[in-house]
């Protein structure tokens, strides 16, 4: 969670909160398509396969990972980068400064969306609407979606029984959550089995404030465990502390799944001011590959408004 406001390995401020992405899928429709449950996948043929076999079942889209432009950042964290981090190295290599480009990696992550999206396990045209994110978390609780990659949000604010977006009176009955697998077992970063992706914000002092204390003093108030828990007010989410979490998320498996399971094993994104136009590149590569282009063809493109982006082809590695 601190790595949300690092820059150079410096701590810049204090984290608000934080959240982790899972794979969330239907048990009811697991059933029909005669899957397991619980389901953990450990591969990205796992997930492929379990498509194949929800696309049995009548009337629904076996699997949704966010692609295309339309869905803007909500593709890269939801879909791109959490499979990239799967294929060993992340968008951004903290050593050598440089961006990954048209990589083996990135050709991976879009051979899989291929997968999805030309091999009829996903919807094309959800990724290229305006509001397709929105439709899929509807289709999602009309029981219409087998497989959803999303975050924790999904979970306590769109399906949430009572006053979710999508109301889900069974949720904590009929949907169950998995951990991101790497593409193949320790593939992904750091050697990990399983991944995910991690956002936020958080507070910071004014360098140039008159008054560094007393800036530190409010800081301090506002991170207290009462004051968190008054912001809350009686809901739950991972918050920047450990005692706060260890009382709020108590009734909430799946927000301690996170805490627990998840964030350890999570990345987050780059703290660079170009980032926003390297995530358009990678949206628009996804975009290319559900529109029928070859994930080569993607890539190539991607590269070259990559280079554009980040000043040169000097500072992106396109092995």
């Amino acid at each position: 969670m601190q790595a949300i406001l690092k820059y150079n390995d410096k701590a810049y401020g204090i984290p608000k909160g934080t959240d982790g992405r899972v794979l969330f899928y239907n048990k009811t429709l697991f059933v029909k398509a005669g899957i397991a449950v619980p389901w953990q996948p450990t591969s990205w043929d796992d997930i492929l396969a379990a498509g194949r076999a929800l696309k049995k079942v009548n009337g629904v889209t076996p699997i949704q990972i966010n692609a295309g432009t339309a869905m803007r950042e909500a593709t890269t964290m939801q879909g791109a980068l959490p499979l990239l981090v799967g294929t060993g190295k992340g968008i951004y290599d903290e050593d050598s400064k440089k961006w990954q480009g048209a990589t083996s990696r990135v050709k991976s992550v879009l051979n899989f969306y291929q997968q999805i999206y030309g091999g009829g396990l996903g919807d094309k045209i959800l990724q290229q609407e305006a509001k397709g994110r929105d439709k899929s978390f509807q289709q999602f609780a009309a029981n219409r979606v087998g497989i959803l990659l999303e975050g924790d949000y999904f979970w306590r604010s769109v399906i949430e029984p009572k006053a979710g977006v999508a109301p889900m009176a069974n949720r904590d009955r009929d949907v169950g959550y998995a951990k991101i697998p790497a593409e193949a077992p320790g593939k992904g970063v750091k050697g990990q089995d399983f991944v995910s992706m991690s956002g936020g914000g958080g507070r910071v002092i004014n360098p140039n404030t008159k008054y560094p204390q007393q800036a530190f003093d409010l800081l301090v108030l506002m991170n207290s465990a009462a004051a968190i828990k008054k912001l809350l007010a009686g809901s739950a989410r991972i918050t920047q502390r450990t005692d706060v979490n260890d009382e709020v998320l108590s009734n909430d498996p799946m927000l301690q799944f996170i805490a627990d399971d998840v964030l350890p094993l999570s990345s987050v994104r780059p703290g660079l001011a170009v980032y926003p136009q390297v995530s358009v590149a990678l949206q628009q590569a996804t975009a290319d590959v559900v529109s029928g282009k070859s994930p080569d063809q993607a890539a190539r493109t991607y590269q070259s408004a990559l280079e554009k982006a980040v000043g040169g082809a000097g500072n992106v590695d396109g092995s």
